[in-house]
């Protein structure tokens, strides 16, 4: 009887403290849920803070989950801007920033229209309707591409397009690097038959011609590896901005038509004209009055002695 007693007493002892052991778990675990539930709200708003999206673009992004992999990627856009030349000096800051490349830029204006009005006599009104658009071409690090485009959309007015892809070349690499290896060793077995003493001379020159012919091979192959390694670390990225119609206008000389002078500017011109004229010649009459005292003088008495 009195182990019974005990047996039961250990059974729900041992009850209890299981009990509590499951609810301590599950507490910890609830805890851990709510911990990262926390957690993940709390990165989802730092991202809302800084303007980042919640669905990153695997095609922009770097990151790939196999690393053996090799993307060229490249991007094109095309938008409306507030101002073209304002946004190509943004935009040629942030690839400053990022470490890139601008390797075109081309700024230009199209005319759409030119009206002409004849405002006066000698004057036109020119009106001049004009596009500004830029194409600008730009190589980006490869681990730039994504946060280069998200720098840019400040400039943004209206997006047209924008196409990114992005190519995977590494078995394309691989079959280059594999070719460039097979035309070395070819390469090397032949410099090994021409420097033997035992061949003929003709059979020389035409194993030489064959070496020239796959070392041509195996540079083509070398540069193509040298292209495809840099364009997989410079994304290739194209934009074409423009901005709305601009209108200029100007006066200009009306140079069909003789220049006719205004009545009211002849008149004022001679009025002034005649009265330099005039003091011109009462200085003039100023300078010679010596002469005219004599003259006076002698008229005086030459018609005093005839009377």
């Amino acid at each position: 009887m009195k182990n019974f007693r005990k047996n039961a007493l250990l059974v729900s002892i041992t009850m209890s403290v299981l009990s509590c052991s499951s609810n301590e778990m599950k507490m910890e675990s609830m805890a851990e849920v709510d911990t990262k539930n926390k957690t993940l709200e709390e990165l989802k708003l730092k991202k809302k803070a800084q303007g980042e999206p919640s669905n990153i673009s695997s095609i922009a992004s770097y990151y790939t989950p196999d690393t053996s992999l090799r993307f060229v990627r490249k991007a094109r856009l095309k938008y409306k801007t507030d101002n073209v030349q304002k946004s190509t000096y943004v935009i040629e800051n942030e690839v400053v920033a990022h470490r890139g490349i601008v390797t075109l830029t081309n700024l230009e204006s199209n005319i759409l229209s030119i009206r002409e009005s004849e405002i006066s006599n000698d004057s036109i009104l020119r009106i001049t309707e004009f596009v500004v658009k830029n194409t600008i071409q730009i190589r980006i690090p490869n681990t730039q591409l994504h946060s280069f485009l998200k720098q840019i959309t400040n400039t943004v007015a209206f997006l047209d397009k924008r196409k990114i892809t992005a190519e995977e070349v590494s078995l394309q690499q691989l079959k280059k690097q594999l070719e460039q290896l097979r035309l070395q060793e070819f390469n090397a077995s032949a410099n090994q038959l021409v420097r033997a003493k035992n061949n003929k001379l003709t059979k020389t020159v035409a194993v030489y011609e064959n070496i020239l012919n796959k070392k041509e091979q195996q540079d083509i192959a070398m540069l193509h590896n040298k292209e495809l390694a840099y364009d997989i670390a410079y994304s290739n990225v194209v934009l074409e901005i423009y901005q709305e119609p601009t209108i200029k206008k100007e006066v200009i000389a009306n140079v069909d038509k003789d220049y006719e002078v205004p009545f009211v500017t002849q008149l004022k011109t001679s009025i002034i004209k005649g009265w330099k004229n005039f003091l011109w010649m009462l200085v003039a009459f100023l300078n010679i009055w010596v002469f005219l005292l004599i003259l006076s003088i002698v008229w005086y008495f030459v018609i005093k002695k005839k009377k």
